[in-house]
């Protein structure tokens, strides 16, 4: 992955790409209907202005920015964990989303592709292998698997 920083104000040149590594993409899901939003979350942009502009050490000063997450490469095989569980500030308890969720058989990830990078010939396309699902609460339960073998 690629966090790419980029400044929000003219008078301010920033950009910065920070590079992390990742085996598993953990996706939020709270109200999402699909993978493909759950992962539009995930890399959406993010900005940091008024009490939230970053400093910069180049500038002296803070400035606004926006910071969005690109897949910089993309693995042969990929693992996307489903945020399922959450943590309610409120009554300091766990608990988890039992929200309907829909995922498709194939995905492509070329939207979420920072092309400023190769992809070193991999695919930006995947077909869906198998599903880990929990079955009980935030608390307890079990998991079990689907597997695709030869469709």
């Amino acid at each position: 992955m690629v966090n790419l920083i980029e400044s929000l104000e003219d008078e301010y040149a920033y950009k910065r790409e920070n590079k992390e590594p990742f085996f598993v993409v953990s996706v939020p899901i709270k109200d999402k209907l699909s993978i493909t939003d759950a992962i539009e979350e995930f890399c959406s942009e993010e900005k940091f202005v008024g009490n939230d502009k970053i400093y910069s050490d180049e500038h002296k000063t803070k400035i606004a920015v926006s910071k969005k997450m690109k897949f910089s490469s993309l693995p042969p095989t990929l693992i996307l964990n489903l945020k399922r569980f959450e943590y309610d500030m409120k009554t300091f308890t766990r608990f988890k989303l039992n929200d309907f969720f829909e995922f498709s058989d194939e995905i492509d990830l070329e939207k979420w592709l920072y092309h400023e990078n190769n992809n070193q010939g991999n695919s930006t396309k995947y077909r869906l292998k198998g599903v880990l699902i929990h079955s009980g609460s935030a608390e307890a339960g079990h998991y079990y698997s689907y597997i695709r073998i030869n469709d």
